[in-house]
């Protein structure tokens, strides 16, 4: 990490800022879950991209912004699953086309007019662009799932992978099921998996749990560990049982180092009692060998994790569920001591110096240079949203992990989607969204 404050889950960047479970990037800010980008802001779920912004589970884009599933593109504004095109705005759908707006073909000189007068550096003229493209989409067919150059796999945001099931956003996966946020592959023979990936294996009930770590059980954030179960971080460590925060060692039961014949005789006899004698939680639970831990044991509250960005529910249904409610803290947050022009040309560096308020959640939030400069320099408007609440719409525009039962709406064939039911969008199967739209 160089000049890389405030970011955490992360290795290897450069001159970033709140950056979150990324990895290799440079000059960048507010990311989620990226890898080998340059020069980006608020972008999720996005590897090798570079000058890009409002970019979600996209791939080797250039100057994409307020995109979604587009993989090798360049200057696209406010499109979905475009592959291969280049100036488009408001598409979705396309494969290798340039010069197109709203699914609609122009001529260079038609093109660049029309990208004038839609005047993208001012909030009021991106806001009704963008509702007039998403009242596009939706008259537009959606793949079954988000996925390419995939065999035999069920879910959704699974690329490049082999035998995998009932999974979410994975690349470069085989014979994985049941695993989520694995975009960093490659990952393969794992089973209720739960984030991280470059080169795990043999992985069963582990949560962030990655480079080259084998044989890891029931534990939890550890990297580049063998033959570990029901530790905790513990990194480039092996044949550990029960252990927290132990490095380069093998072992060890309950961070005590032991020979090899004496750990492998008293690791048989703990799991024989875990399974005689199992763990009973606050709400009668019993967790024999072989479970995670216990909801309880957590350190953080559920609304302070991952899994209220995904499964948000309310604070009586999380403690129905026995797990941890966290109250945030009682704060009374100031006005803004500034007013944003509508415009990018009209702002100026004072912005830098002042407090803004978040027009959603109400909580206060600063404009930092490296920031302000992207705005100036691609010429786009400033938010009004702080981070956060950036970060959790752009988690709200991916589909849910979840997988429901829909019929195709051109064949009618049975179909698994997470497209719910009771959505609007037209969903194909993939074969009849192959033949009509790849």
């Amino acid at each position: 990490m160089t000049n890389s404050p405030y970011c955490n889950g992360a290795s290897e960047l450069k001159n970033c800022y709140l950056c979150f479970r990324s990895d290799y990037s440079e000059n960048c800010a507010y990311t989620n879950t990226t890898s080998r980008n340059k020069d980006c802001l608020d972008v999720a779920f996005t590897n090798d991209s570079e000058l890009s912004y409002e970019l979600i589970n996209s791939n080797k884009c250039y100057r994409a912004f307020w995109a979604q599933d587009c993989d090798e593109c360049h200057d696209v504004w406010f499109s979905k699953d475009l592959t291969g095109c280049s100036n488009c705005i408001g598409c979705i759908n396309l494969r290798n086309q340039q010069y197109h707006v709203l699914n609609q073909p122009y001529t260079k000189e038609e093109y660049t007019v029309k990208l004038s007068e839609l005047n993208l550096g001012s909030l009021k003229g991106v806001e009704d662009f963008k509702k007039r493209a998403e009242e596009m989409f939706l008259k537009q067919p959606r793949k079954q799932f988000h996925g390419r150059k995939n065999v035999n796999v069920t879910g959704d945001y699974i690329f490049n992978s082999k035998n995998v099931h009932d999974s979410y956003m994975g690349g470069n996966l085989e014979d994985v099921k049941y695993s989520q946020l694995l975009k960093s592959g490659p990952s393969k023979d794992a089973y209720d998996y739960t984030m991280f990936g470059l080169g795990a294996e043999l992985i069963y009930e582990a949560v962030w749990v990655g480079l080259t770590s084998r044989n890891v059980k029931f534990s939890f954030w550890n990297y580049g560990a063998r033959d570990i179960e029901y530790s905790f971080a513990c990194h480039s460590s092996g044949n550990l049982f029960g252990c927290i925060g132990v490095r380069s060692s093998e072992y060890c039961i309950l961070n005590k180092q032991y020979s090899k014949e004496d750990y492998l005789e008293l690791v048989e006899k703990i799991k024989k009692q875990m399974s005689e004698v199992p763990y009973v939680d606050a709400r009668g639970n019993k967790y024999y060998y072989g479970e995670f831990f216990p909801a309880e044991f957590s350190p953080w509250a559920y609304n302070e994790t991952s899994a209220f960005e995904f499964f948000p529910i309310s604070k009586d249904e999380v403690i129905k569920k026995g797990y941890v409610w966290r109250e945030v803290d009682s704060q009374e947050y100031m006005p803004a001591t500034v007013t944003i022009p509508d415009d990018i040309k009209e702002v100026t560096n004072e912005l830098l110096e002042g407090i803004l308020k978040c027009d959603d959640c109400g909580k206060n939030y600063k404009i930092v240079k490296m920031e302000l400069d992207f705005y100036q320099h691609m010429g786009i408007s400033i938010p009004r949203q702080c981070p956060l609440c950036r970060d959790r719409a752009r988690i709200g525009a991916l589909n849910p992990i979840a997988i429901y039962d829909r019929k195709c709406a051109k064949c009618g064939i049975d179909i698994k989607t997470s497209y719910a039911p009771n959505r609007t969008e037209i969903v194909y199967c993939e074969q009849c969204y192959n033949n009509e739209v790849a």
